[in-house]
């Protein structure tokens, strides 16, 4: 009955909203994303002790919301000018014009990569993020980012 419960609420959502993710939201801050497409919904369950979406499961204490959003996973990648981006081996700079800047895992999980303004730029430490491909997310651009 739940499962029936939470698909009936996320099919309607979709369809009022134009969404495009399901967005469980971890205990951490981390964003997890399911895209909404016709004939592969997501299938979102409840039971005594986790929440599981498709065959990832959350425990409880883990899961702390979720929500329908009107934009895709952070994974998709536009074109971005050079001379907008930098990187020294630790610190990823990124002509940001103020706008947020997200680091993701190529599977749309958000990392805690810690950000720092300074004016238009957007300074992102990359050591804690391990060896591997990462999508940078500035406002409704987005680009890769290979840490080697």
């Amino acid at each position: 009955m739940k499962q029936f419960l939470i698909t009936c609420i996320l099919v309607a959502a979709a369809h009022t909203a134009a969404a495009m993710s399901l967005v469980v939201t971890l205990a951490d801050g981390t964003e997890v994303y399911y895209r909404l497409q016709s004939g592969s919904w997501p299938v979102m369950t409840v039971n005594d002790e986790q929440v599981t979406v498709n065959t990832d499961s959350y425990a409880f204490s883990s899961f702390q919301n979720f929500r329908i959003s009107s934009s895709d996973a952070p994974t998709a990648v536009s074109a971005v000018r050079i001379k907008d981006i930098g990187h020294d081996g630790s610190e990823l700079y990124v002509n940001s014009g103020g706008r947020q800047v997200g680091i993701y895992t190529v599977d749309g999980r958000k990392t805690n990569a810690k950000t720092t303004d300074r004016g238009t730029m957007t300074v992102v430490s990359t050591r804690g993020l391990s060896k591997g491909t990462y999508v940078v997310r500035i406002g409704d651009t987005s680009f890769k980012f290979l840490k080697k």
